[in-house]
């Protein structure tokens, strides 16, 4: 009876491995027809009943369908994040796309309804990759990923001075292994919605043909391919002929299901019986080698059996391993002999001799040459991951570790283990060249390990592959190859490469300077959760670069979004608009909350704000506290650092003195006060806008100079600030220029403000630009 009940129990597993309804199956259907910003006759009047006539043959079929219609670009990646989040490894995955789609450089590009006709780099940016989509896929780790695109439209932008891709269709593609694309039309072809007058069926051509195949049982995925192939090309008149890229798998899958039962066809031996609950290694943790021809023993006289796909030779070699029995072994050299387990399966087997033991169903596996090799890639995996891993890898599910906390003696050799181990894991690449850049040594090792996994795909190492060549590390600096890397990682949505390419072009790095294009990749870094990338945005919606305009209300919403989640530099400068009434409150005490938030924090800047405030309101001992507070963290306080600007102690000095003037109360110390008094009280304070350049970027930066008994000026200590807080720099003139006219008012008996003036005219020879405020905002 246990003979009979083991039997059973494998039958069922070769069965449910090979049946195209072992794993789950999702789909995400989107039709796109009414395009927000293009003429009417560049709508579409079928996409939207094509794509829910197709999500429902598939819900037929037993698929879970998630539906889009008529979805703008945000809409869309969520629905692709959905569908991401919703596959698990082993699934069947399929997505359907009816809609506008242009090429691009040999790249395909759907298109949502929010689309603007543009160049070609904007509409790149706009759009949604095919390559984004197939990637997303492959990273959920779905055993099938299907992609049919009925895109195949007229391009529907108005001819300009450059063209926007192909005029007609979409280009070829390329395969991609473990994705089987579909397309409904062929290269250059335009899919046609139609056949006439006569023609009252609601769906396009492809489709309706599509529906008919996709429902029938026994079909596999390249024989449903052939016949919506050949009926398109049969009612087109030879005018439309679907496309289709096999990923390698297309004859194992059957969408609709199979009729016949395998267990017909199967006829194992009687010795192999039921497995054991054992954990199976995972196929991709087995080095891959072509099986070693196995004789059948001399008294066989059973057929051979049929050869099956590998989605189920894990969980059969694991039955075969535990038996140990010679039938066992021999029927998965059978049945999966082209298979990651058939050289463990090859060398049991040699190992039991010429003797059959069919009796020993119970004696512990024999020992595998190679098992204890596949238990230490597995630890070395496992310990990379834990040591090395990123918390910016949405998708590892794992604890990721700070860069600065990578324990490198230990992460250096468990991921160099790991990628020997397993070379084509990408992420593995990139955790081993994360270790090796945090310990500072091996820089060219470090840029071969992102490129191995930036090549593969990866997001992340795409991201630090590029910040190596902007900055010149490792690699020699290019800007370009920066700029391409970090656009290949922002279409994953990674919101560090989306706020990196962001900066490239507002600093015009590697690309033509355009503000326009940094603000839209800074803001999509932003709604992604990039904390600078608010500021980032709203830098630039302030900062008159669009002409005369500025957009304060929109700059609010950043500077609300990254003040909730901690930003304390967003806080103060929202609370500054909103004094300064470039901003419309959203409550009566908005603005006082956020000097709060920042002055909570030990910003002087922020305290001296709060203090102004209480003085206007005859808050004296508030102001007066405050006042000090702010003097007292701006004296102290180091000049590589936001509050060791050196004005700060000028502005917060000058204030004390005013509060206690119009008060009439006592300072806390009279000697200090009269410092205050004789050094800060009615000095002429002059500002000064002078060129300084930030990352690359040129700025207007401002700088005070006043009149004081001191003996030293408190402009070069404002260019020292610069270069330490902000990592920037000035002409190397300007700073002589002012050190020389400080030396000259002193020796003259003159303003040093008024000196300068002239002084700086001279000195300076680039334009400044807009004078940039540093009391109130910053370079």
């Amino acid at each position: 009876m246990k003979l009979v009940l083991a039997l059973v129990a494998l039958v069922f597993t070769v069965l449910s491995s090979s049946s195209s309804f072992a794993a789950n199956r999702i789909a995400l259907v989107i039709g796109n027809d009414a395009y927000l910003h293009l003429r009417a006759d560049n709508q579409l009047e079928r996409a939207g009943t094509d794509a829910a006539a197709v999500g429902n043959a598939l819900e037929s079929i037993g698929f879970e369908v998630l539906r889009g219609h008529n979805l703008a670009r945000r809409e869309m990646l969520q629905m692709i994040r959905r569908l991401r989040e919703a596959v698990r490894p082993g699934d069947i995955a399929l997505v359907f796309y009816a809609g506008h789609g242009v090429a691009i450089e040999g790249t395909n590009y759907l298109l949502p309804t929010d689309i603007r006709p543009s160049t070609e780099s904007r509409i790149a940016e706009a759009a949604i990759p095919e390559t984004r989509i197939e990637q997303d896929l492959l990273e959920a780790g779905a055993r099938t990923g299907i992609l049919i695109l009925d895109a195949c439209r007229n391009n529907p932008f108005p001819p300009t001075a450059r063209s926007i891709g192909r005029s007609r269709g979409l280009a070829s593609s390329r395969e991609t292994p473990g994705i089987f694309k579909m397309f409904s039309a062929g290269t250059g072809q335009v899919a046609i919605e139609t056949l006439g007058t006569g023609d009252d069926d609601p769906n396009s051509l492809f489709t309706r043909v599509l529906l008919g195949e996709l429902v029938k049982p026994e079909q596999s995925l390249i024989d449903l391919t052939y016949a919506v192939k050949g009926r398109v090309l049969d009612l087109s008149g030879g005018r439309q002929s679907p496309a289709y890229y096999d990923g390698g798998f297309a004859n194992d899958v059957y969408l609709a299901g199979r009729a016949e039962a395998v267990v017909a066809t199967v006829q194992p031996a009687p010795t192999l019986l039921a497995p054991p609950v054992l954990p199976a290694p995972p196929p991709q943790e087995v080095p891959v080698a072509p099986a070693a021809p196995v004789a059948p023993p001399a008294t066989a006289t059973r057929p051979e059996p049929p050869a099956l796909p590998c989605t189920g030779a894990s969980a059969h070699f694991a039955v075969a391993q535990k038996l140990g029995t010679r039938a066992a072994l021999e029927a998965h050299l059978g049945f999966y002999g082209a298979c990651p387990y058939a050289p463990f399966a090859q060398s049991l087997l040699e190992g039991l001799g010429t003797v059959a033991a069919p009796q020993a169903l119970l004696a512990a596996p024999p020992e595998v040459e190679g098992a204890a090799r596949v238990a230490r890639a597995r630890q070395a995996v496992a310990d990379c991951d834990r040591l090395a891993a990123s918390d910016a890898d949405r998708r590892r599910g794992i604890r990721g570790v700070a860069f600065a906390a990578i324990d490198t003696a230990r992460a250096i050799p468990a991921c160099e283990a790991a990628v020997a181990a397993r070379p084509d894991d990408a992420r593995l690449q990139f955790q081993f060249g994360r270790a090796l850049e945090a310990s500072g040594t091996r820089p060219g090792d470090v840029a071969a390990a992102y490129r191995r996994s930036a090549d593969l795909g990866f997001a992340l190492a795409q991201f630090s592959l590029g910040s190596l060549h902007a900055a010149g590390k490792g690699v020699p600096r290019d800007y370009a190859e920066a700029v391409t890397l970090f656009r290949k990682a922002a279409e994953h949505e990674l919101p560090a490469a989306e706020n990196a390419l962001a900066g490239m072009y507002e600093r015009g790095l590697g690309v033509p300077p355009d503000v326009t294009a940094a603000l839209i990749w800074y803001e999509r870094a932003a709604a992604n959760g990039h904390l600078a990338a608010h500021g980032n945005a709203a830098r630039i919606l302030t900062g008159n670069v669009f002409g005369k305009t500025t957009h304060f209300a929109r700059a609010a919403d950043h500077w609300r979004a990254a003040a909730a989640a901690g930003d304390t530099d967003a806080a103060l400068k929202l609370a500054v608009a909103i004094r300064d009434g470039q901003v419309a409150p959203r409550s009566g005490e908005e603005m006082m909350e956020s000097f709060d938030a920042a002055a909570r924090t030990g910003r002087a800047d922020a305290l001296l704000a709060l203090a102004e405030m209480h003085l206007d309101r005859r808050h004296f001992r508030d102001a007066l506290d405050l006042a000090y507070r702010a003097y007292d963290i701006a004296s102290e306080a180091d000049i590589a650092t936001e509050n060791g600007w050196p004005p700060l102690q000028f502005l917060s000095a000058s204030l004390i003195v005013k509060v206690v003037r119009q008060a009439r109360t006592l300072p806390r110390s009279h000697r200090e006060y009269e410092t205050f008094r004789k050094d800060f009280a009615g000095a002429g304070f002059r500002r000064f806008t002078v060129p300084a350049t930030c990352a690359g970027t040129r700025i207007a930066f401002s700088v005070y100079a006043w009149d004081w008994s001191r003996d030293t000026d408190m402009v070069t200590p404002q260019l020292e600030w610069l270069e330490k807080a902000r990592s920037c720099s000035v002409p190397d003139g300007i700073a002589t220029s002012f050190r020389k006219a400080f030396e000259l008012a002193r020796e003259r008996n003159l303003g040093y403000g008024e000196l300068i003036a002239d002084t700086l005219r001279e000195a300076r020879k680039a334009p400044a630009g807009d004078t940039v405020d540093m009391a109130r905002d910053t370079p």
